[in-house]
């Protein structure tokens, strides 16, 4: 039996802004209808940006900054993508040009009075959301490539459906609501030692298959759980035996 099925891809965009909840209901109106998935929350104070998910876009409004606002803050966070939100031929502040630097954001510009005031900004969510991978079309590429991975074709599912929950073998027991004893035991049968080596190769061969599709790397990274590039070399290179079962 498959774990739960996976929602479609969702873009997680956070709002700081001093006007959060307005800029919150407006896009969420511009968006009506677009058929992609948009989680819009909206952040008044600076404190929550310490616990952003990793995947997430956050918008910075530079035009109605949030009061107390530091670029501490937004370091501490991990966002996916920065985009701070000027007015025409507005100034970003001193304080925040070495975050900039850092970030590399996308800079998105708001024309006030204007039908099409936030249209940069639709433009740019649009964009990534075209480009977030679902998870149910990478599990079954991955089984059609590692074949004989299908008998546990429940324990791909879940590795990539619940990239940022299942980090452990404990969590994948319990994604699975099977004991880790039993869960060992459908690994070993497969040809695989350790459990966390079967974690490890099915998000390598998805960032393998992401990567040859085109996918901007630091998107296939989140997509597939990878929070630390090298700590998952090491990782893989321990894994790497699984890949002479590749074609069994």
């Amino acid at each position: 039996m498959k774990c739960q099925v996976a929602e479609a891809p969702t873009v997680l965009v956070y709002l700081c802004s001093a006007g959060a909840r307005a800029l919150g209901a407006t896009l969420a109106h511009l968006l009506k209808g677009d058929g992609r998935r948009f989680d819009l929350r909206p952040v008044s104070a600076p404190h929550p940006l310490r616990h952003l998910e990793r995947e997430s876009v956050l918008c910075l409004d530079l035009v109605r900054p949030v009061p107390g606002l530091s670029p501490k803050y937004v370091a501490w966070s991990r966002p996916l993508d920065l985009v701070l939100l000027t007015q025409p031929q507005q100034l970003v502040p001193c304080e925040w040009l070495q975050i900039v630097r850092q970030r590399l954001p996308t800079v998105v510009v708001i024309q006030p009075d204007t039908p099409w005031a936030y249209g940069e900004l639709l433009a740019f969510l649009g964009t990534r959301a075209r480009l977030i991978p679902d998870p149910l079309s990478l599990t079954d590429t991955v089984l059609a490539e590692l074949r004989f991975l299908q008998p546990i074709s429940n324990v791909v599912d879940a590795v990539l459906t619940r990239p940022w929950e299942i980090r452990r073998p404990h969590q994948l027991s319990a994604a699975l609501h099977l004991s880790l004893r039993e869960v060992r035991k459908r690994a070993h049968r497969v040809g695989v030692h350790r459990v966390d080596h079967l974690i490890t190769f099915v998000r390598a061969q998805a960032l393998d298959i992401l990567t040859r599709r085109g996918t901007p790397h630091r998107i296939a990274l989140q997509a597939v759980g990878i929070a630390d590039e090298g700590n998952f070399a090491r990782q893989r290179g321990r894994a790497a035996y699984l890949a002479d079962g590749k074609t069994a």
